[in-house]
This record gives C-alpha cells, structure tokens and sequence, in this order.
C-alpha cells in the first residue's frame, strides 16, 4: 500500500531543502571571514539576498493557480482601474 502523502511530503523536502542549506552555508563563510579579501562579503551578501529570493519563490510554488487563467485571478476591472488612476499620486 502506497502512502501518498509521505512521499509526497518527502519529495517536497528534498526538492526545497537546498536553499536552507546553501542559506546556512553562506551564512558561515559570512561569519567566518578570516582572510582579508575585500570582495568576498559583498559576494557573499549577494548570494544571501538571491537565495531569500529563491526561498520566497520555492515557498510560494505550491500556492500559484496553475488550473486558472490569470484573467480569473485578477480582481475586477474597476478596482484595478481605481489602482491605475490612483498610482501617480504615490510615485513621484
């Protein structure tokens, strides 16, 4: 008898659990600048920022509407036609 659920839970900790990982190891070689390379910090900060991102994108994977357009997801027109005209207020 197969336990769906389990595997199914398994595969998501295998496909997501790199980016904890690499996060965690970018965080050491952060903290543990021994040698003096001026270069390496700002790498290294890059790689934590690009690696939040990847988190955020994996974290957020299972909630996408693959079955639904992006036209019934939308909110309707008038309230997206109030954000349009009210927009330019804010940027400035």
């Amino acid at each position: 008898m197969c336990n769906y659920p389990a595997l199914v839970r398994l595969a998501q900790l295998i496909l997501t659990a790199p980016v904890p990982i690499a996060v965690a190891g970018v965080t050491v070689l952060l903290c543990a600048l021994a040698n003096k390379i001026d270069y390496q910090p700002f790498f290294l900060t890059l790689a934590l920022f690009a690696l939040s991102y990847a988190g955020l994108g994996i974290s957020m994977y299972p909630y996408r509407a693959a079955e639904h357009h992006i036209w019934q997801a939308a909110s309707a027109r008038q309230h997206q036609l109030f954000m349009l005209s009210a927009s330019p207020c804010w940027i400035r």
